[in-house]
């Protein structure tokens, strides 16, 4: 079966002969070179265009892009303050990380209550 030799010639190239190692490498240097690659952003353009240099420096054929249509998301600047119980009145900056595509809050904010909890397993007891 020809196509079985041909994938079985790739696996063992890639696994135990001249490649092996390579696809793990790569992967590090674009992420090292690059870092974060978020959807929509240059970050994600500029590694893409790096490998498709690469794939074509090694003698891929038909290396291309495909066109794609994603949803743009863009950080915001995100802000939390605990405003009680705190002594002195003093309002306290916590640290905060917004979820990707998320809503954003209106600009006057909004106030909840905190549930403090130590791990995932106290959650679920509260």
């Amino acid at each position: 079966d020809e196509i079985r030799s041909d994938f079985d010639r790739i696996i063992d190239h890639a696994i135990d002969g001249a490649g092996k190692g390579t696809a793990w490498q790569r992967a590090a240097d674009i992420c090292d070179q690059f870092g974060h690659r978020h959807v929509g952003e240059q970050g994600l353009e500029d590694a893409i265009d790096e490998m498709a240099s690469i794939l074509t420096e090694d003698s891929l054929e038909n290396v291309r892009f495909e066109p794609l249509q994603v949803p743009k998301w863009t950080r915001g600047e995100e802000s939390l303050h605990l405003v009680e119980p705190l002594a002195g009145g003093k309002e306290r900056r916590l640290s905060m990380l917004g979820m990707g595509m998320s809503t954003g809050t209106a600009p006057e904010g909004i106030e909840a209550e905190v549930l403090v909890v130590k791990d995932v397993g106290e959650l679920g007891q509260k």
